[in-house]
C-alpha cells in the first residue's frame, strides 16, 4: 500500500477543491483508454474486476479498491470478468497560499487504503447523487461530504513522523481481520501491514492473541459458520462455506469438526448451541431453550423455576467478560440498546445478534428469537397458549372490571418515580384487561403506543390524577423514597391517596417484561383485581 507524501507543505495551507466525480461502468470483456486529467483523480472501484493501467503499469482491481492518480497520467480500463466493472472516478484540485511550482506534485499515486470501504463507497455515492443539485445549500454540503472524504483518506494513508508501537501495528491487523478474514490472508501479508518482520509479527501476535495468525482466522472462520449454521435455517453448507472463506467444503468440513470437535451436520442436528442472551434468555426458555449464561437480574420471578443451570454473567451495570468468555459461547443475542462498547467486547468472544427492544412487545421479542433460531412454530404454539390463558382471564375477571374507573401504575425505583405506559404491568393492566389508564397516559399511548412509561417528578404527580393506583417499590432504596413520599402533601392530595384506592403489588412479580412473566401476571391479576384484591 502507497503512503501519501505531502513534499513538505502543511495542510492548514492547502484546500481540496472537487471538480466532478462519475460513476463508470465497463461491460465484460471491454477495454477503454480513459483520457488523462490536468487535475488529481481518484479511482474507487465498486463492483467487478479487471486491470486498471497506470503509467504503464498494471494492477488487477476489485471491488474496495482505490487508487489516486496525480495531473497527466495515463490509464487504460480492461474489464476480463463476467460482470460489468464499476467504479467511482473522482478529479479534484488542490488550492495552496504556497506555489507548488509547474512540475510539482503534492501527492504521488499509488494506492490507497480505503476501510472500512462501505464507508468510502456509501460517501462517494452521496457526492455523486448531489453533485448537480440546484440548491445552494446542498451544494455546500457536497463541498463537505469531499473534504470529509478527504480527511479519512489523508488520515489512513499518511505516513506518521515517528514509528508507531509494534503492539498498536498488530491491533490494527487484528481490527482489519474483523473484515477480512474470510479472504486469502497469510501472515507475511499481515506483517507487512504492520511494519514488522514475518517472525517478529508471529511471535507479538501470539504473544497478544494466544493463537497463531492461521489459527486465529480458522476460530473467526469457524465462529462466523457456527453463527450461519444457528441462524441460517435452509442453507447449503457449501454456500456457508465459501462466505466464511473456504472454497472445498470437505476441506470446510473437516475443519469445523477440529475446532468444534462435531461436523456441521451433527452440529445443526443437536441443536445444543450454546448462546449466551442479556435481554432474552426469557423468550428462549419459553421456546424450550436454555442459555447457558444470562444476567441473573434479568430472569425475573418467573424463570426461576427453569433457570438453574444459566451462569450469571453480569449485574447492573457491569458484565463478567471473563466469565463470558470461559463459558465459550456460540452466540450473544443481545438487545439493540447495548453499548456499542460493549458489544465490540463480546464480539472477540463470539459473534453478536441484536434484537430490538423498545421497538418490539414480549411477544415481539418472542417471534424475533424464534425466527433468528429456525424456531417459528414452538414460538407460535407458546403464543397461542398464552393467548387463549389470556382471553380466559379477561373473561374471569369481566365483572370486576369497571371501564369508567382510571388506573395508574407508579414504579419508584432508586430515588426516581415512572408512571407506567402499556409495557410491563402495563401490558396485562392497559392491553390485556382493558382498564382505562389516566388522561395523561392515554394521550401519551395515543400518540406513541408500546411504551415504558415516563420519569416524573413528585410535583408532577397530580398530572396523572387516577381513581386507583397501583404502586411499584423496586429496591430498598426505593422503599425509603417512597417512604418520604407518602408524608408529602402532594402525596396525600392525589384522590386515590384520599380514597384509599391505593396498592402496593409485588415488585418482583410485576417488574419485569417478558413472556414468562406475562404468564405468570395473568394468575396474580386474578388475586389482585377480583373482589379479594380489594
Amino acid at each position: 500500500m502507497t503512503k501519501l507524501k505531502t513534499n513538505g507543505l502543511p495542510f492548514r495551507s492547502i484546500f481540496f477543491a472537487l471538480d466532478k466525480i462519475q460513476s463508470k461502468t465497463h461491460k465484460s470483456r471491454e477495454h477503454l483508454l480513459e483520457q488523462a486529467s490536468s487535475i488529481y483523480t481518484i479511482l474507487a472501484v465498486t463492483a467487478g474486476q479487471g486491470f486498471f493501467n497506470i503509467a504503464g503499469i498494471d494492477f488487477r482491481v476489485a471491488r474496495g479498491q482505490c487508487y489516486l492518480l496525480p495531473p497527466e497520467v495515463k490509464m487504460e480500463v480492461t474489464n476480463d470478468g463476467e460482470e460489468d466493472l464499476n467504479y467511482y472516478r473522482l478529479s479534484f484540485e488542490i488550492i495552496s497560499k504556497e506555489q507548488l511550482g509547474q512540475d510539482s506534485q503534492f501527492l504521488e499515486q499509488g494506492e490507497l487504503k480505503v476501510e472500512p470501504f462501505d464507508r468510502y463507497a456509501d460517501i462517494f455515492k452521496k457526492i455523486c447523487d448531489n453533485q448537480r443539485h440546484k440548491s445552494d445549500k446542498e451544494q455546500f454540503r457536497n463541498q463537505y461530504r469531499f473534504q470529509k472524504l478527504m480527511y479519512w483518506i489523508i488520515e489512513q494513508n499518511l505516513p506518521f513522523d515517528q514509528p508507531k508501537d509494534s503492539r498498536k501495528t498488530v491491533e490494527e491487523t487484528l481490527s482489519y481481520l474483523q473484515e477480512h478474514y474470510h479472504e486469502d490472508v497469510t501472515t507475511e501479508q499481515l506483517a507487512a501491514q504492520a511494519h514488522l518482520g514475518t517472525k517478529q509479527y508471529a511471535h507479538l501476535f501470539k504473544k497478544m492473541t494466544g493463537k497463531t495468525p492461521i489459527d486465529y482466522v480458522t476460530e473467526m472462520r469457524i465462529r462466523k459458520a457456527k453463527e450461519l449454521l444457528i441462524i441460517s435455517s435452509g442453507h447449503q453448507l457449501r454456500d456457508i462455506a465459501e462466505q466464511v472463506g473456504y472454497s472445498d467444503p470437505y476441506y470446510f468440513n473437516r475443519r469445523f469438526k477440529q475446532v468444534v470437535g462435531i461436523p456441521p451436520r451433527q452440529f445443526i442436528r443437536k441443536r445444543q448451541f450454546r448462546i449466551i442472551s442479556t435481554e432474552y434468555a426469557c423468550s428462549m426458555l419459553a421456546l424450550g431453550l436454555k442459555p447457558i449464561g444470562a444476567p441473573a437480574y434479568q430472569l425475573g420471578f418467573y424463570a426461576k423455576n427453569h433457570s438453574g443451570g444459566i451462569d450469571n454473567i453480569g449485574d447492573k451495570g457491569t458484565f463478567y467478560f471473563d466469565k463470558m468468555k470461559s463459558l465459550k459461547p456460540d452466540l450473544f443475542v443481545l438487545g439493540d440498546e447495548i453499548e456499542p462498547e460493549v458489544s465490540a467486547q463480546l464480539l472477540r468472544i463470539a459473534p453478536v445478534v441484536h434484537i430490538p427492544w423498545m421497538g418490539l412487545d414480549a411477544t415481539g421479542h418472542l417471534r424475533a428469537v424464534a425466527d433468528l433460531l429456525g424456531m417459528t412454530k414452538e414460538a407460535e404454539a407458546w403464543i397461542q397458549m398464552y393467548e387463549t390463558k389470556r382471553d380466559e382471564t379477561k373473561f374471569q375477571l369481566k365483572s370486576f372490571i369497571n371501564i369508567h374507573e382510571t388506573v395508574g401504575i407508579l414504579v419508584v425505583e432508586g430515588q426516581d418515580l415512572y408512571v407506567l405506559g402499556d409495557r410491563n404491568a402495563g401490558e396485562i393492566v392497559y392491553r390485556t384487561l382493558g382498564m382505562t389508564p389516566p388522561q395523561m397516559v392515554r394521550r401519551q399511548l395515543e400518540a406513541h403506543p408500546n411504551q415504558y412509561g415516563r420519569k416524573v417528578s413528585l410535583d408532577k404527580l397530580p398530572d396523572y390524577e387516577a381513581d386507583r393506583l397501583l404502586i411499584i417499590v423496586y429496591g430498598n432504596e426505593a422503599q425509603t423514597t417512597f417512604n418520604g413520599i407518602q408524608h408529602d402533601e402532594i402525596w396525600r392530595n392525589l384522590r386515590a391517596v384520599r380514597n384509599n384506592n391505593v396498592q402496593v403489588i409485588d415488585a418482583e412479580k410485576w417488574i419485569y417484561y417478558d413472556v414468562l412473566s406475562l404468564q405468570g401476571q395473568l394468575d396474580e391479576a386474578v388475586s389482585l383485581f377480583s373482589n379479594n384484591g380489594r
